[in-house]
């Protein structure tokens, strides 16, 4: 399923963010069944293929529950916030906590995340001369 999602990482496409329902890894449960290990493969393999990052949550360990009894307790983490480089280099600071879950079996994440605001001046100047030159549209091509 995951690697029908493509993602393409360039620097200024930043709609690679997502929040995403998972499966977990066998050291994201605690209960009576062990999680699927191929689905959990799979999606790990399409986030390092794509560089995506996955960020650490800070709250409950475990985002869902299946709010059984003791003898049929499951507990995992299922939600999950992950982004691409581009984010990282854009915000100033970036933070997903858990909150309080209320009528559910799945912990709210959220967001916060500051933009830097900082800016630089590029060093590079196009003056209209270089257009006369012979070689230009060659050296262009092979740039």
């Amino acid at each position: 399923m995951w690697h029908s999602v493509y993602v393409k990482n360039s620097y200024y496409y930043l709609r690679n963010f997502y929040v995403e329902k998972t499966g977990c890894y066998t050291h994201e449960h605690r209960g009576h069944f062990t999680p699927a290990r191929i689905p959990m493969e799979d999606f790990h393999s399409w986030t390092n293929t794509n560089n995506l990052i996955h960020l650490q949550t800070r709250g409950a360990e475990f985002t869902w529950s299946n709010r059984r009894g003791e003898g049929r307790h499951t507990k995992r983490r299922l939600d999950r916030a992950i982004c691409n480089h581009a984010w990282i280099d854009l915000c100033h600071s970036l933070s997903v906590t858990t909150l309080v879950k209320h009528r559910t079996n799945h912990f709210p994440l959220l967001l916060e995340l500051k933009l830097s605001r900082e800016s630089f001046a590029s060093q590079f100047k196009f003056m209209r001369m270089w257009t006369l030159h012979v070689d230009c549209e060659n050296i262009v091509k092979e740039a």
